[in-house]
């Protein structure tokens, strides 16, 4: 098995996205090689996962798939590191990238790796110049978590002479594209959970336990329902709901159903949205309010005849993971549509009149009865 580790170094991707590269070695027999690390990682994880686990939850059955995204590479992480010279995490790297810059984690990367405090990179370029000299030789384990631009992965894992024979780079971002301009190998499609293991993640969030406390059953199942089985939207809610009471729970469950994602789950799903193009969001946008569900040929001509550019907009929400196609129609997390519809409504929340669309029944009749349907913009014109 060492000597299997030693041949192989993998760069993976996911937010949706997993992908593993070879490093030139024998790799004829990979799926049966992958199968044999899949295997080796679980036969450790311990058979009853603790609340310092949680984030392994559905693990067994996802390492198998290769399929899971942050989580997946913290447990694969977590499981392989000691066979490596040096090893790190690199946590949300799109993030801190525009906090910091990536001058600012190149040098965090190399201080970790190399154990030096001090350790100074006065920019990119340095930095990577600097990777290829230090890390070359070393058996490195690194997951670059969250990528978002391909500017990181050439930052921080331009390729594979960067690092020693039998390193490991594990990668998770939401952008499928990123994948194949870094010259990826393979790539998995991050699945749903499964509503068991949606259930256990949720409540080792909301109880510390795989089950629900006694009289919040219902109100668990109606929770788990409304996030959709996203790992992101169930670790949130779950968290948000700790400790209190059954009437806060049904307080907070109605809230969510009627006005929308808190502040902390909304500035989480956001962030796919944040970094496209404006023609872009607004295809988002005009999706989220009108078009969830629709024909794709239907759509992209309704679309395209305003000018909207479809050919151009679709296929950056797809590889981004915002949409998904399903029997040829426009399909959207319901979250994500929820977090569509209240960006529309956020600098004006009771005042329907200002929207950029309209969707709402109830809206829609207090604009025209208002008489305030003038104050409607051109979104809203094209999108009816």
């Amino acid at each position: 098995m060492d000597s299997d580790l030693n041949n192989l170094q993998s760069f993976d991707r996911t937010t949706p996205k997993f992908c593993i590269q070879g490093r030139k070695a024998s790799m004829r027999h990979e799926s049966k090689f992958i199968d044999r690390i899949v295997q080796e990682i679980w036969s450790k994880l311990p058979s009853k996962i603790k609340v310092e686990d949680e984030g392994l939850v559905g693990m067994k059955s996802r390492i198998k798939e290769w399929n899971r995204k942050s989580t997946l590479a913290r447990a694969v992480y977590r499981q392989i590191q000691d066979r490596f010279e040096v090893a790190h995490f690199l946590d949300e790297v799109g993030e801190t990238s525009k906090k910091g810059g990536l001058r600012s984690l190149q040098q965090h990367l190399l201080s970790q790796t190399l154990g030096v405090k001090d350790l100074q990179v006065t920019n990119d370029m340095d930095g990577i110049a600097l990777m290829k000299t230090r890390l070359r030789s070393r058996r490195v384990l690194l997951v670059i978590d969250d990528v978002d631009s391909l500017e990181q992965l050439e930052a921080l894992a331009g390729s594979h002479e960067w690092f020693g024979p039998g390193s490991r780079i594990i990668i998770t971002t939401r952008d499928r594209k990123l994948l194949v301009l870094h010259n990826v190998d393979k790539i998995h499609e991050v699945s749903v959970l499964g509503y068991v293991e949606a259930t256990k993640l949720f409540c080792w969030e909301a109880f510390n336990d795989e089950c629900p406390a006694k009289d919040f059953e219902e109100l668990s199942v109606q929770v788990i329902e409304y996030s959709g089985r996203l790992p992101l939207a169930l670790k949130v809610l779950g968290a948000a709901l700790r400790y209190e009471n059954l009437d806060c729970w049904k307080a907070s469950l109605e809230k969510l159903r009627k006005v929308g994602p808190d502040g902390n789950l909304l500035k989480k799903l956001k962030v796919g949205f944040d970094g496209l193009e404006e023609i872009v969001q607004n295809t988002f946008l005009d999706i989220a309010c009108f078009f969830e569900g629709w024909d794709r040929q239907h759509l992209s001509r309704i679309l395209d005849s305003f000018d909207f550019y479809p050919d151009h907009s679709i296929p950056i929400l797809l590889h981004k993971s915002l949409i998904n196609y399903s029997d040829g129609r426009v399909c959207m997390h319901q979250l994500m549509r929820e977090m569509g519809r209240h960006i529309v409504r956020q600098n004006f929340p009771r005042e329907p009149g200002k929207y950029s669309r309209l969707w709402d029944t109830s809206d829609i009749e207090q604009v025209l009865t208002r008489g305030t349907v003038s104050s409607l913009n051109y979104n809203l014109q094209s999108s009816i």
